[in-house]
């Protein structure tokens, strides 16, 4: 990761250093997110990174990883997006489940097939006008309600052009209609 200060032209590096438990986990980088108080979220394929607002000069990464007997991590290190919702919760799209943040509990709950995704590997996640969550996946798009925690599954016999969607390729344009 590089940061360049435009002002004094000064280019910092943030590299993965195995021995450095505050450094970014990853330097194959996915996504960057900055959220609406700043932070920024930093998805690689080896962890989710959050760097906050006030350590953004110096470092000091703070490591979302997988722990395989904990059921409120991360569900995978394979983080392929972060996305904040109009009511400022943190959604991260994994290859293993789509799974929600709590600021509050610094705990994630996971979504994965047994709640109704087409499969568990997903790729991208935006919010449409109505509060609703659109979900890209390996197997199709899905519209998930966040407030009954149900989703309603697409695939290739709704009309899709195919099931597999592409990781990071979905937007919202200015009208409100989503693009995949």
């Amino acid at each position: 990761l590089y940061r360049y200060d435009q002002n004094s032209g000064e280019l910092q590096v943030f590299e993965n250093e195995p021995e450095n438990p505050t450094s970014i986990s990853s330097n194959l980088i996915q996504q960057l997110y900055e959220d609406s108080e700043g932070n920024l979220w930093i998805s690689t394929e080896n962890g989710l990174n959050l760097l906050k607002a006030e350590n953004k000069q110096e470092g000091g990464f703070e490591r979302f990883m997988y722990e395989e007997n904990d059921t409120t991590s991360i569900p995978s290190n394979v983080v392929r997006q972060v996305y904040e919702d109009s009511n400022n919760n943190m959604w991260v799209a994994t290859q293993d489940g789509l799974a929600k943040y709590s600021r509050e509990k610094d705990r994630f709950e996971i979504f994965g097939e047994s709640d109704g995704l087409p499969v568990s590997d997903v790729r991208s996640i935006i919010e449409c006008l109505n509060n609703k969550l659109w979900i890209g996946t390996s197997k199709g798009i899905s519209k998930f309600n966040p407030a009954t925690e149900t989703f309603r599954n697409y695939d290739k016999s709704d009309g899709l052009q195919g099931n597999e969607f592409s990781r990071h390729t979905v937007h919202k344009l200015s009208s409100g209609e989503l693009l995949f």
